[in-house]
């Protein structure tokens, strides 16, 4: 009587699904942009698998909708890796438009391969205003600097009239507010964090405004 020998072979199955991508937030910079500005838009994102600081990022413009793309590339670590993707969009012509990022995972080093699953999606709409009516400071009057600063501007003017003297955000917070009479004035700019302000000066009932770079 002959014996079957019978071969076991064992079945290994791989779980090639892709790792798990989320979305925290998205944001626009600045908050209320104008035609003039350059426009940064902004998606934070995390992932169950670390690292994903490798990256690629491309967008697109159709219209009045923006369609930003990012595909990080993963490792097998398994810890929680956070990153934030910044799209340098530039300036825009006035109106309403929708921001729409979506993220993507794949494995490998950059630039990688996509999981089969497309990752998640979100969108955000904001609205580009057209350039007001108020010009930037006059230097035959006013002569600002140093631009950017650091831990103070001066002003000098050739009036010696009172004057108010605001720096406002780009979310039109006002952060720091004084008023000072002479032609040579002097802010102290430390409590403010890096960032674009916009330096308004109120003399009697004109009003002068500038783009002030802050950086410590």
């Amino acid at each position: 009587m002959k014996k079957l020998l019978l071969t076991v072979i064992p079945l290994i199955v791989f779980n090639l699904s892709g790792q798990a991508q989320f979305i925290n937030s998205l944001s626009i910079y600045p908050a209320n942009p104008s035609s003039n500005d350059s426009i940064y838009l902004i998606g934070s994102c995390y992932f169950q698998s670390g690292t994903c600081n490798q990256k690629t990022l491309n967008y697109s413009i159709i219209n009045e909708t923006i369609d930003c793309d990012a595909l990080h590339c993963i490792g097998m670590l398994t810890y929680i890796c956070y990153d934030e993707d910044t799209f340098a969009i530039g300036q825009l012509p006035p109106g309403n438009y929708t921001y729409r990022y979506f993220v993507n995972a794949g494995f490998g080093i950059n630039p990688c391969t996509p999981g089969i699953v497309p990752g998640p999606s979100d969108s955000l709409n904001f609205t580009v205003t057209s350039v007001s009516g108020i010009d930037d400071i006059t230097y035959n009057e006013f002569i600002v600097g140093p631009n950017p600063c650091s831990d103070f501007i001066e002003i000098k003017c050739y009036s010696n009239e009172e004057k108010k003297i605001s720096i406002i955000d780009m979310t039109g917070k006002i952060c720091s507010q004084e008023t000072q009479t002479g032609n040579h004035l002097r802010i102290n700019t430390n409590d403010i964090s890096t960032g674009i302000y916009l330096l308004q000066l109120q003399a009697k009932s004109t009003i002068y405004k500038s783009k002030l770079f802050y950086k410590n």
